[in-house]
């Protein structure tokens, strides 16, 4: 995590934590943990659990997104553009991405649908966009 500022660093371990334990179960003090801050460390950064929460999703959907881009960019046939598609999808498993494995987008997307309105729209919008990505690419 060399070179990283610390906003980017409490980002990164909370996307992991919130992967790992859902929102509600992740508690400040998992990211004080994880972070080896003190709360007045993170609250420097962000006003509450929720900023981190909406950060942390932006931060696993560009990965996915990127994920995406970078086999789709690949091919250029409309059926290798399926298979990447598939071999995106199964990389969650053999190749997570955070810990807690699966996909951060869905993994928000179920977590979120009847506990937090704003990261539930967040997942939505997300998959939405990724959708979106994968029909005009």
């Amino acid at each position: 995590m060399k070179g990283l500022s610390t906003r980017e660093m409490i980002i990164q371990k909370s996307a992991e934590l919130f992967n790992t334990y859902g929102y509600h179960a992740c508690s400040l003090s998992h990211i004080m943990k994880a972070t080896n801050l003190k709360k007045g460390g993170i609250y420097n950064h962000f006003k509450n659990k929720d900023e981190i929460a909406v950060e942390a999703f932006n931060y696993n959907y560009d990965r996915v997104l990127k994920r995406f881009r970078d086999r789709l960019n690949k091919v250029s046939k409309p059926t290798d553009k399926l298979f990447a598609v598939i071999d995106v999808f199964v990389s969650f498993v053999d190749d997570p991405m955070v810990k807690g494995g699966g996909c951060p987008i869905f993994n928000t997307a179920m977590d979120a649908t009847n506990t937090h309105p704003e990261l539930k729209e967040k997942a939505q919008q997300g998959i939405l966009g990724l959708k979106t990505y994968i029909e005009i690419k």
